[in-house]
Parts: structure tokens; C-alpha cells; sequence
């Protein structure tokens, strides 16, 4: 925790000052890829069962969206729909996965 005091200049004969708090966070380390996905969707996330995952629901039909697939649950379908509306921080991970179910990737 820090604290930091700053004096702007003011008429000087009526000095105030501003405390200010800053708080320190830790910087996130985890490393997102698809195993932590996986993990992320409680599912099983070492290299076979995520090679295993992708071919037995390998091709998902172009018209039928990752997080549209019949073989997520709610949970997991909310969370990956979220991830890619939002742009948020697992986003590039789920368009991996995206990419390696859909029918168009090179063979």
C-alpha cells in the first residue's frame, strides 16, 4: 500500500493537500491457452483428452455458433458466448477453439 501526497498550487497562503491511496495488485500471471480453457470449463485439459474433446465434436456445422453447441451446459455456453461478446480476456482463446471445431479449417 502507498500513499502519495500531492500539493497543487493554490493561493499559498491556503495550502491544501490531497492524499491519494493506491493499492498494489499482484499482476495476474496465469497463462491462458486451451488447456486452461478447459480447465476454465471444468473439463478434462491435458493434451489427449483435449485432442479427444475437439475430434469426437469435430466438425461443428458452420451455421452453429461455439457457444450454440449442443454439447456445452448452461454454465459453459454462458461463459464462452460472454467471452467472445465482450472482447474479454479468454476471447482469443475461445476462437482458437472456434477455429479447430468448425468444418472450414484446413485439413
Amino acid at each position: 500500500m502507498q500513499w502519495l501526497l500531492l500539493n497543487p498550487l493554490l493561493n499559498p497562503l491556503h495550502q491544501v493537500y490531497f492524499v491519494i491511496h493506491f493499492e498494489e495488485r499482484p499482476m495476474e500471471t496465469e497463462i491462458k491457452d486451451i488447456g486452461t480453457l478447459f480447465e476454465q470449463l471444468g473439463l478434462p485439459a491435458d493434451e489427449a483428452s483435449i485432442d479427444e474433446f475437439i475430434a469426437s465434436h469435430y466438425p461443428l456445422p458452420d451455421d452453429v455458433k461455439l457457444s450454440e453447441a449442443p454439447f456445452w451446459n448452461a454454465s459453459q455456453a454462458g461463459f464462452l458466448k460472454g467471452e467472445i461478446l465482450e472482447d474479454a480476456e479468454w476471447a482469443p482463446i475461445v476462437d482458437e477453439l472456434n477455429a479447430r471445431l468448425h468444418a472450414n479449417k484446413p485439413r
